[in-house]
């Protein structure tokens, strides 16, 4: 559509980053030190009650049952494909592209620095087709001997109820697999590890 001519993109200074989000984080650090939480849905109530005036919002990207709600896609990939890396890309904090030059990006480490250029493209006459996604990423998922370890040292730190809820669906999962012939089946336990790290972080 054509709707921009240019696009500045700065980045702040390492040690200055601090901005008003840094709050909303600071109120969920400090509701979480004194709450219970034994689940990914405890956990998102936590960041809903976090604030009296509805500042933060919880939006769960996956379930511990395997439902993925926010899919995440392999764009470093899919990307790879088209466009070069830009060298050294954290060294520099000013970036601004142009419709009069497409596919090249124009960058400087600081706002009083000389501005240098470099062309992202691979080949100037070839790119990504706008209507294509790339591939999903799916979680492989724990290892049998890492659920074990977290099912084991978390008898004292996570809700019994919800544990023997996860201990089932875990069973649920390894007959369903047996059943497909030992098939690799990508299932999302990746939630899962992080509220088990969460309650154990607080033992």
């Amino acid at each position: 559509m054509k709707l921009h001519h240019s696009i500045t993109y700065s980045f702040l200074i390492a040690g200055h980053t601090k901005f008003a989000p840094d709050r909303s984080f600071g109120l969920i650090k400090k509701a979480f030190k004194v709450t219970y939480v034994s689940s990914l849905y405890e956990f998102a109530r936590l960041v809903e009650t976090s604030s009296t005036s509805g500042l933060n919002k919880a939006q769960l990207v996956g379930t511990h049952d395997g439902r993925v709600v926010v899919p995440v896609y392999d764009w470093g990939t899919f990307l790879g494909q088209y466009f070069k890396k830009l060298p050294n890309i954290k060294k520099f904090h000013h970036f601004r592209f142009s419709n009069e030059n497409p596919g090249k990006i124009f960058y400087k480490e600081f706002v009083s620095s000389p501005e240098q250029s470099f062309m992202l493209l691979k080949t100037n006459a070839v790119l990504p087709p706008p209507s294509t996604l790339p591939d999903v990423v799916n979680p492989d998922g724990l290892t049998e001997e890492r659920r074990n370890y977290l099912s084991a040292k978390s008898d004292s730190s996570v809700n019994q109820e919800w544990k023997i809820s996860w201990l089932r669906l875990h069973e649920i999962k390894s007959q369903q697999l047996k059943q497909e012939n030992n098939r690799t089946d990508r299932f999302l336990y990746l939630p899962v590890y992080i509220v088990y790290m969460f309650a154990i972080r607080k033992v």
